[in-house]
This record gives C-alpha cells, sequence and structure tokens, in this order.
C-alpha cells in the first residue's frame, strides 16, 4: 500500500473574524440526502460566506443530525434573524440554535461533546501539550520511559487489533495494517506513505513521515519511537500468532527522512 498526501487538515470547530459579522448556528437535520446540500444552498443563495461547518459522521440508525456552522454576513442579502426564519421553513430542518460569541469575533463549538470516533471516545491534544508532557516525562524518568511507553504501545497493538475485528470485521492480517495505517493518518499521527507486508515470512515495513512522537525528540543520536514500535509489535503479535518485534531503522529525531519500521518475528 502506497499513498500521497495533499494538505493539511483544519479541524479547529470554530470561526475567527473580530472585525466580521460572524453568527453561529446548531441547525438539527433530519437525516436524509441531500439536506445538507441543500443547507449549502440556501447559504450562497443569501450570500452568507461559510467560515466553518462541521458535520458528524452520517449514521443511518440516527434520524437526526446537527451541523455546526459559523457564517459570515457582512455581506449577506439578509441579516441573521431573517436568515433563521428563513431556515425555518424548511421542513428538512428540525431545530436552529444561535451559538454565542466566546470573545468578539470568536465563535466556537460548545455543544457537541464528547468527541467519538464510532463508539470510542476521543481526547484531543495539540502539540502544544504533547511536546512538554513527552520531553518531563523523559526528562524525569530518563531511561525507564522508553521501556514504560513501549509496553504502553504494545497494550495498546493488542486493543486495537480487537477493536478492528469488532468495527470492521477484518480478518485478515493485511487489512489489520491497512487500518492501523490509515487511522494513524486519520488521528494525525504521523503519514503512514507505505505498508508492505510478507505473510509467508510474516514481516511488515512501515514507512511513516512525521511521526509525532519521534517530531518532539529531535536531535537524537538513536531512533525514538517507543510507543508506536510497541502498537506495531502488539498488534503483529496477535495477528502472526506469536511474539514479533518492531524495529525502528531510520528515524526523524536523528535526521532522516522518515520513519522506517521492520516488524519481524522475536
Amino acid at each position: 500500500m502506497k499513498s500521497s498526501r495533499i494538505e493539511s487538515l483544519n479541524l479547529a470547530r470554530e470561526g475567527i473574524a473580530p472585525n466580521r459579522e460572524l453568527y453561529g448556528l446548531y441547525v438539527t437535520l433530519l437525516n436524509k440526502p441531500g439536506v445538507i446540500q441543500n443547507l449549502l444552498k440556501k447559504l450562497t443563495k443569501n450570500r452568507v460566506r461559510l467560515v466553518c461547518i462541521n458535520t458528524p459522521s452520517m449514521e443511518f440508525t440516527r434520524p437526526h443530525m446537527t451541523v455546526f456552522l459559523v457564517g459570515d454576513f457582512t455581506k449577506a442579502y439578509v441579516g441573521i434573524d431573517d436568515f433563521i426564519q428563513k431556515l425555518r421553513q424548511d421542513r428538512t430542518i428540525v431545530s436552529i440554535e444561535r451559538a454565542s460569541e466566546i470573545t468578539k469575533g470568536v465563535i466556537i463549538d460548545t455543544k457537541h461533546f464528547p468527541l467519538t470516533i464510532h463508539d470510542m471516545r476521543v481526547i484531543m491534544m495539540g502539540e502544544i501539550v504533547l511536546r512538554p508532557l513527552v520531553t518531563t516525562i523523559r526528562d524525569k524518568m530518563k531511561f525507564l520511559v522508553d521501556v514504560v511507553l513501549w509496553h504502553t504501545g504494545y497494550a495498546i497493538g493488542i486493543e486495537l487489533t480487537k477493536l478492528f475485528k469488532d468495527t470492521y470485521g477484518i480478518s485478515k492480517p493485511c487489512d489489520y495494517f491497512a487500518v492501523l495505517a490509515a487511522r494513524t493518518i486519520e488521528l494525525g499521527w504521523g503519514y503512514v506513505e507505505e505498508v508492505k507486508l510478507n505473510q509467508i515470512a510474516r514481516t511488515v515495513k512501515f514507512s511513516i513521515q512525521d511521526l509525532w512522537e519521534c517530531s518532539f525528540s529531535k536531535p537524537s543520536e538513536k531512533p525514538q519511537s517507543h510507543i508506536y514500535r510497541g502498537i506495531l509489535a502488539g498488534m503483529a503479535s496477535v495477528v502472526f500468532k506469536t511474539d514479533m518485534i518492531a524495529e525502528e531503522k531510520m528515524c526523524i529525531a536523528k535526521g532522516d527522512n522518515k520513519c522506517l519500521f521492520i516488524v519481524r518475528p522475536k
């Protein structure tokens, strides 16, 4: 599996423009085809510039879905109150609620909570949190931290294997690592550019750009991935039903252009 990246995806659920006429809305819609397109058409027709929109993943079993959006009404044909009245005339719209300004020109989605991927809660931590967390632990715990992080990753790898099987109904070894690669990108851990699996030899090659735990450990004389290396070993041990290890042959912390992992029998 090889993939190519395009551009960054801004996950911020907010609109920021102190000198513009911004308004935020929570619009609850019937979960049926065409409702999102219809809402966007109404924004365009009234010359409301879309600043931010957050739509949940479609789940067919739910009758409704709530969309958070921030619109710039500075040059709109209608004011916010008239626009809301127009939306209320649409039978596919169940309810509308205004989002409050946090401070001047700043509107943030504070209604959608908790964040989830399917039924699993997700806690987002930016680099401003993760970097001092990792560097402080490394500084205080020294060499012990590498062992702790690896065992943590190994346990995560085992749990992820169970999760992938239950969620996606997969059973082939190649599918487990394909999903792991996709989820690594989806969650912003790193960009997996290549995965090669040899089922006969029971080896896996993982090539990753910008792996977060290594990017926080520059410069270094040795590879710095312990969590992800543990995840690969834990998952591979379950998938191949034997003790596996993951070695980091290249690492961005050392100055390499990517992190390269080789997973093999112990």
